[in-house]
């Protein structure tokens, strides 16, 4: 679900209406195109961006893109070169369109691709950091979309967590970092997959949707072959009554860090 107000706008082909909403990422300058009734990125996508530290130019990698909201701010944000991979054809081209109309193919790439044969495909230690915001859901939880875009994005249908990390370590440079959106009953079974994946847990961030309440999201930062040592940061709240909280504010203006 996405979260910041949207506009409908024209198509990017010769002007013809295409059913697609433009929506601002960063104030009206960073924009994306999604379509209504379908995929939507979601609030940890933008917060997981958030997360992410490093300097400009440093490659990275997204893994699941989707629409393309990771690699988008990653490159309009942070001037990184971001190579995302997307299994789906459709938000494939949607992410490319979204890149063209930012005027960032020159930062952003998006390829179609199964997470499942990326250490087959692609050279290993590539990046210098890789970011992931996977499907929440194994497919036994829950009721799955009918729409195939949406029951692939939330459900473990075309990919499992630890296709995830197996994939993440492989493109990593030793030294790398890895950073992961994702719920936080299932911490036992992500520290696991770190594990088997030679992926250090380093930063631990909680999400609570007010103050005092349980956090729904976690952002986690890894380090490939890092030395053993988690610091657990204070929660973000993502709302203070009804309204957006201050340092959610702030990440959406570009000006802090959660």
């Amino acid at each position: 679900m996405s979260f910041l107000p949207g506009i409908f706008g024209e198509g990017l082909s010769g002007g013809r209406v295409l059913n697609e909403e433009i929506r601002p990422l960063v104030g009206e300058d960073l924009r994306i195109i999604q379509k209504p009734g379908h995929y939507r990125f979601g609030l940890e996508a933008v917060l997981l961006a958030n997360m992410v530290g490093g300097r400009s130019g440093l490659r990275a990698a997204d893994l699941g893109s989707g629409d393309g909201v990771i690699p988008l701010l990653l490159a309009y944000k942070k001037r990184m070169r971001v190579t995302g991979y997307e299994i789906q054809k459709s938000l494939v081209e949607m992410a490319r369109k979204s890149c063209a109309l930012n005027k960032l193919e020159g930062l952003v790439e998006i390829r179609q691709q199964d997470i499942r044969e990326i250490p087959g495909d692609i050279r290993a230690g590539t990046f210098d950091l890789v970011t992931a915001n996977p499907p929440f859901f194994s497919p036994d939880e829950g009721r799955i979309s009918p729409k195939k875009e949406i029951a692939l994005a939330r459900h473990e249908l075309a990919c499992t967590l630890e296709d995830v990390m197996t994939a993440a370590s492989h493109l990593l440079k030793e030294g790398g970092d890895f950073y992961l959106a994702h719920r936080p009953d299932r911490l036992a079974e992500i520290f696991s997959c770190c594990q088997k994946a030679k992926l250090e847990p380093k930063v631990l961030q909680p999400v609570q949707p007010r103050p005092g309440e349980e956090a729904n999201i976690v952002l986690l930062r890894c380090r490939r072959g890092g030395k053993t040592g988690l610091k657990l940061k204070a929660p973000l709240s993502v709302y203070q009554g009804s309204d957006y909280s201050h340092e959610m504010r702030a990440i959406y203006r570009g000006e802090e860090k959660p």
